[in-house]
């Protein structure tokens, strides 16, 4: 069976040889590689390193080395079509898994994005509304951009996505700080601005503190994670839109700027 050299580089990208040899022989971190007796020949002490950067093994007594398939081809005895079936099939596997976080994590984002929205038209929004009129932002631009409020309080977001879906899930959306055994909110006291994908799912959020705390930052955003990344645009899925039918498109800095701007020229 030939497999396609593109095929191979493919999945050995999306696998992790700290992983496969981990799974296999217990590695031991010392400053950049990762420390194991080596498999290959009769070790006193551990003589193979797994460099995660590299994707490569090497044993200092014997020599042995190479990639994830070579590890594996040696390890189990493995001919080489068998050896990257079974890293496909990890990589597969870590694939699916990563998929379902991101979901799950997107949902949970979702649903901070409809507790902030409700909680800046109820009584508890009313100084961050005071903040918005006061900057010429109307009920109907806040609708349009999806804007919401925090309200102060250290667990008041996590008290609510608490009761539906568990821990694990909750810690991976980003919208938690822990300390110790506990969970706070990040967003407190903050009109929220939600950054959407080209889908419309909520990635992360940015938020304004209303306060004038100035030990808080001004601005706080969401955590890098496997949903948000910060070169994501804020609002580029409305923006994508109107490109379509005006074919231009405007690039400034902040939340407000946007805001401000799109109201200026809608």
């Amino acid at each position: 069976m030939s497999i396609p050299s593109s095929f191979i580089d493919q999945i050995l990208d999306q696998s992790d040889i700290v992983d496969i040899v981990g799974r296999r022989i217990q590695l031991n971190q010392k400053g950049q590689n990762f420390w194991c007796l080596c498999p290959f020949h009769d070790d006193k002490k551990p003589s193979m390193a797994v460099n995660q950067d590299k994707q490569f093994f090497y044993c200092f007594v014997c020599n042995a080395s190479g990639n994830s398939i070579h590890f594996l081809r040696r390890y189990e005895n493995l001919d080489f079509v068998d050896a990257v079936e079974t890293i496909a099939s990890r990589a597969a596997a870590k694939a699916k898994e990563t998929k379902a976080k991101e979901t799950k994590a997107k949902e949970i984002n979702d649903e901070a994005n409809t507790i902030y929205k409700s909680t800046l038209k109820s009584s508890d929004g009313a100084e961050a509304v005071k903040y918005l009129k006061n900057r010429g932002i109307s009920g109907e631009t806040a609708a349009f951009f999806n804007l919401g409020y925090a309200k102060d309080g250290w667990t008041n977001l996590y008290d609510k996505v608490s009761a539906k879906y568990p821990k694990p899930d909750i810690l991976e959306s980003g919208l938690f700080s822990v300390k110790g055994e506990k969970q706070f909110d990040r967003f407190k006291g903050r009109v929220i601005f939600p950054i959407l994908s080209m889908s419309g799912r909520t990635l992360g959020f940015g938020g304004r503190i209303l306060t004038n705390d100035k030990k808080a930052a001004k601005y706080l955003n969401s955590p890098e994670s496997d949903i948000y990344h910060k070169r994501v645009l804020y609002n580029l899925h409305q923006a994508k839109k109107y490109k379509e039918s005006k074919n231009i498109l405007y690039i400034v800095e902040g939340y407000m700027d946007v805001i401000a701007f799109a109201s200026k020229w809608s």
